[in-house]
């Protein structure tokens, strides 16, 4: 590989321009690439007298080796771009990038030149195709509308056979402002180009493009390497490194917030996994269930187990890439063996007393991690241990290593016998006497195993809760406070006033407690952007040795998914004033020699500095630190997902696959619902016979009632009969006694009315129509008998369908409860299924029981007719003068007499006609007509008998219905877990 072409083509030649600008600028700046222009000729038969070719085409090209092609053809009309394209297609190091503007319409031959160019590029899984839509002449919410055109328009390139592969099309085409990208300079590139994500996106795979076409070339891009100074970037102002940082702060913050939503899907995933493998394992007991498809079905529950021990490492993966997004701050840890300097580095970037950041000659210092955060206070805030956690992390493994009984108090730990016979021995001694040490120690730090905070203000008086006690010390009363420290954070200013920067101090490998390297490497998963590892040649160890390697290995175990262990460690060789020259050159050219091929920091970055001097550590330290962090930590964040993600795609395929065939296994389990349904259906006809002949034996009771009542020219119910005399000769004693007033008081009242009136009409008509109200009124009390007659029928029909229904209605009370129930169920109240013509027949039945529902619809017609004849114009009083001394005698008897007269007539009319019966056998009738006689009834009890099966026919139908609800169950988490997966995989 000589070269990659970066071929520009579209329809808008302005902003291909642009994007070539941008493009330019960035890998000048990033890749310190030199461009220089030139007009070309692209050996094309057909168009060898075209003037375009005679013109040549503009193309930038890099002087480094492998060189960097911008060629665009944007101008040209489509046949040329054809020519063009069907030259450059067979090379796979080309890349293809489609420009054009939001406002743009794609024309059938625009998409016949993307078609050929999808079909070219497609064996290389896309990558090395990039379509950029320029949005600089819309609104920011205009946005998704265009993205669904485009996502249309482009369907065809990233269509899968089942599904669109969102996380390629995110991973190809951009939506960006290219007046906005077009304009950014070489002084304020870095900070703008983080302002605009999709631009940072695009050209970070366009890179990793290009990077992976290097790496297939190893030789020549070694070279370009080795001619060109990537780490030297000029490094932005202090006040833009704020900036800078707080925009990528707020990237990963907003990634935190995707990242928790897929958790918290994968989580449903694993819960859908266990809840289709219990709804299998019920499925296994399937009495027509094979046994190969029982042994399938076994084996998707075996699987599952492992796919469970798939997702949770990714689980655990995505959760550390929260914590990572999550943080405030940009995070640098330093870490190495004891007595390189580290803690003296870390007291000159902050300006630390020796007794907050201890250091040492000869024997091992820091005890306590450290996180040290720029600040404009100065003061340690200490996390202390509580007593189980001091046992969990500093005793117990330990005794884990030693092969000592659990101790679970610290009263235990403080009576264990640690110097009894034949516990020491020659490989565990070391072991023993620290534990010793520990126990030797313990009033010094008990009382401060509370699990609190504490601060110190003063950090001069910080060593003690930090450091291992000095030689001096070591005796076996010495205080060991540092035992109840967890971890420690210091606030202090640190040599460059660069907000929301913290350093990490990692004690020595192996020196705090037998799980150090495991929470060592920890911390760096999600703590951690970039580790200084620190090294200082002696005359002892002037060699990349063992120790270094170890610590590279465990460094690399954090840092899962960075495609360049480079980009997250720099080796710093601490060099101080008094040290050897000779053996600190020596360790350079070990570290280079085994690490980076003998070609300076092609791979590993190593920086040299003398940690006691604050400019030379700002200069060859923080600025190279900070400066490689806003230009690579982007570009790690997005391999550390890409990598979690294309892990569970993995996960999600294997998962997907079992699916499917589990699903076609399932398919050959037969059918149970058809032949139950068939049978219900049979049983249903039977129900609705049933209840038929039933209903119609009851209705021919109330009939035959009718027909006794016609023959003997009266009603038989003696009860009736009785209630009705009552109530007329309750009218005939009212009557009589002044109509209810009194006849004196009544005669009172009349004779005051005539002497005002001077007529007796006037009164005489107010009375007859008070005479009228009463006489209805009264009479409309029966409806009291009546409301028990349809009590009575409800109980009748209840009970009727109650013994033909099992338990539907069977724990209700007979009657209108059990009527109400009924109506419940035929709503659908339960199965969500309502049933009209059997629900309407239920409601009229109980209609014919509200509130003087007979007297209203069948007996005050009958009382209205007879009491017409107390109209006042049908008495006649003008024989009857006012003035006449019997005049109000006369008035009341012939009231009195008419109302007598009514009422016998009334009565005579309630008596001889059976209305009663006549209308309960209306309503039963009606009721019977509209259950089982409607045209869509066959219908309904069918539907009706199949949402209420086991209510029916109680444990008929239970063992297929459950054997139907364990298929149902297995298919429905089935559905239910390929809607997540699916949704788990679109980014």
């Amino acid at each position: 590989m000589s070269s990659t072409n970066l071929i520009l083509f579209g329809y808008d030649s302005t902003l291909a321009n642009k994007l070539v600008d941008v493009i330019i600028t960035h890998f000048t700046q990033t890749e310190k690439l030199n461009f220089s222009k030139k007009l070309v000729e692209i050996p094309i038969d057909e168009y060898d007298n075209n003037d375009e070719l005679q013109n040549g085409i503009l193309i930038h090209e890099s002087k480094e080796i492998p060189s960097l092609k911008i060629i665009n053809i944007s101008d040209n009309n489509i046949e040329y771009k054809n020519q063009v394209f069907e030259h450059y297609k067979s090379i796979k190091d080309n890349i293809f990038l489609c420009v054009f503007s939001t406002e743009y319409r794609l024309k059938d031959q625009d998409k016949i030149y993307l078609k050929n160019i999808y079909t070219s590029v497609e064996k290389f899984n896309l990558n090395n195709f990039f379509c950029i839509i320029d949005t600089s002449s819309i609104c920011d919410d205009e946005l998704s509308y265009y993205d669904d055109y485009i996502r249309g328009e482009l369907g065809f390139i990233f269509q899968k056979k089942s599904y669109f592969d969102f996380q390629k099309y995110q991973s190809r085409v951009f939506f960006l402002d290219l007046e906005q990208a077009s304009v950014i300079n070489s002084e304020n590139f870095l900070s703008k180009r983080l302002e605009q994500s999709n631009y940072d996106k695009f050209i970070t795979e366009l890179k990793n493009f290009w990077n992976q076409i290097r790496e297939e070339n190893p030789e020549e891009v070694s070279q370009a390497l080795l001619e060109t100074e990537v780490f030297n970037k000029p490094i932005p102002q202090v006040q833009q490194l704020t900036q800078i940082i707080d925009n990528i702060i707020k990237q990963r913050n907003q990634q935190a917030s995707i990242i928790s939503k897929y958790i918290e899907n994968i989580n449903k995933i694993d819960e859908g996994i266990k809840e289709l493998s219990n709804g299998l394992n019920n499925l296994s007991q399937h009495p027509q269930l094979t046994q190969d498809l029982k042994m399938q079905v076994q084996d998707f529950g075996r699987n599952s187990i492992y796919w469970n021990r798939e997702i949770m490492p990714i689980l655990e993966q995505l959760e550390n890439a929260k914590k990572r997004f999550s943080r405030q701050a940009i995070t640098i840890g330093c870490s190495g063996q004891a007595r390189v300097g580290k803690s003296t580095l870390l007291q000159t970037i902050g300006n630390l007393p020796e007794e907050a950041i201890p250091t040492g000659k000869g024997i091992p210092v820091t005890a306590v991690r450290s996180l040290i955060r720029h600040s404009h206070e100065r003061k340690a805030i200490l996390s202390l241990r509580d007593k189980n956690n001091f046992l969990e992390e500093l005793v117990k493994p330990f005794h884990r290593e030693l092969n000592l009984s659990v101790v679970n108090s610290i009263e235990e730990f403080k009576n264990f016998d640690y110097n009894r016979n034949n516990l020491a021995t020659d490989k565990n001694v070391e072991l023993l006497g620290r534990l010793r040490q520990m126990q030797a120690a313990i009033s010094s730090y008990e009382n401060y195993l509370t699990g609190e905070k504490k601060i110190i203000e003063d950090l001069t008086k910080l060593r003690p809760w930090v450091a291992y006690p000095q030689q001096q010390e070591k005796d076996p009363n010495c205080s060991r406070l540092y035992l109840a420290v967890k971890n420690i954070e210091i606030k202090c200013s640190f040599l460059l006033d660069v907000e929301k920067l913290v350093l990490v101090d990692l004690p020595g490998l192996g020196e705090v407690n037998l799980d150090a390297e495991e929470h060592h490497v920890q911390a760096l998963k999600n703590e951690v952007d970039l580790v200084l590892l620190i090294l200082r040649p002696t005359a002892q160890s002037s060699y990349w040795g063992n120790k270094d390697r170890k610590a590279l290995n465990l460094i690399a175990k954090a840092v899962e998914g960075v495609s360049k262990l480079g980009d997250f460690v720099f080796i710093v060789v601490n060099n101080g004033e008094q040290d050897d020259k000779e053996l600190y050159q020596i360790l350079i050219n070990d570290i280079h020699r085994q690490l980076n091929e003998n070609q300076p920091d092609s791979r590993y970055k190593v920086l040299t500095c003398n940690a006691i001097d604050p400019d030379n550590v700002k200069e060859e330290v923080l600025f190279p630190a900070l400066n490689h962090l806003i230009a690579r930590l982007p570009v790690m964040d997005e391999e550390i997902v890409n990598s979690i993600f294309s892990q569970w795609q993995a996960v999600v395929e294997k998962i997907s696959t079992a699916i499917y065939e589990l699903e076609t296994s399932l398919r050959k389990i037969p059918s149970q619902t058809t032949s139950m349904n068939g049978t219900i259906y049979d049983k249903a006809k039977l129900l609705r016979q049933e209840l038929a002949i039933k209903l119609a034996n009851n209705n021919r009771e109330l009939r035959e009632e009718i027909q006794s009542e016609k023959d003997e020219g009266s009603i038989t119910d003696n009860k009736l009969v009785e209630a009705i005399k009552e109530k007329h000769q309750e009218i005939r004693i009212w009557a009589k006694n002044g109509l209810g007033t009194g006849e004196k008081d009544w005669y009172d009242q009349a004779r005051g009315r005539f002497d005002i009136d001077k007529t007796v009409d006037a009164f005489a008509v107010d009375e007859i129509n008070r005479a009228r109200a009463y006489l209805t009124d009264t009479y409309s009390q029966l409806d009291i008998y009546f409301e028990t007659k349809i009590e009575e029928l409800w109980i009748r029909i209840s009970n009727i369908i109650s013994a033909c229904t099992g338990n539907l209605i069977a724990d209700v009370p007979a009657g209108k409860e059990a009527l109400e129930r009924l109506l419940l169920l035929l709503e659908g109240k339960e199965s969500n299924n309502p049933f009209p013509s059997l629900q309407e027949a239920t409601k009229y039945l109980l209609k014919c029981g509200e509130e003087n529902a007979i007297f209203q619809s069948h007996l005050l017609p009958r009382l209205i007719e007879e009491t017409q004849k107390l109209a006042p114009e049908r008495l006649i009083f003008t024989n009857i003068s006012c003035e006449s001394k019997d005049a109000e005698k006369r008035v009341l008897e012939m009231i009195t007499g008419k109302i007598i007269q009514t009422s016998y007539a009334v009565q005579k009319i309630l008596r001889e006609k059976p209305f009663v019966s006549n209308i309960l056998y209306s309503a039963a009738v009606k009721f019977e007509d509209s259950l089982v006689r409607s045209t869509d009834a066959d219908r309904q009890f069918f539907d009706f008998a199949l949402s209420y099966t086991n209510y029916i026919w109680v444990n008929e139908f239970k063992a297929i219905e459950n054997n139907y609800m364990t298929v149902k169950t297995v298919d429905n988490a089935i559905t239910q877990l390929k809607q997540l997966l699916n949704i788990s995989i679109q980014r």
